[in-house]
């Protein structure tokens, strides 16, 4: 999940485009838990606001 489309999957993995703007969509949104960001996110919990859907989110990522 990138709204500015800076992710791509390689090999099942996620591999960034350095277009980042650093709005950590990606680490709140992965439905693995599979993005971190320093030393505490491994244990935080997620936050989705409640007034934003992933299928917002999702379509207004640009295209590939």
């Amino acid at each position: 999940m990138c709204p500015v489309g800076d992710i791509e999957q390689v090999d099942g993995r996620p591999v960034w485009q350095h277009h980042c703007q650093q709005c950590f969509a990606c680490l709140q949104w992965c439905p693995k838990e599979a993005i971190q960001f320093g030393k505490e996110t491994p244990h935080g919990k997620r936050y989705h606001h409640p007034g934003v859907k992933l299928s917002d989110m999702i379509l207004d990522c640009p295209k590939k």
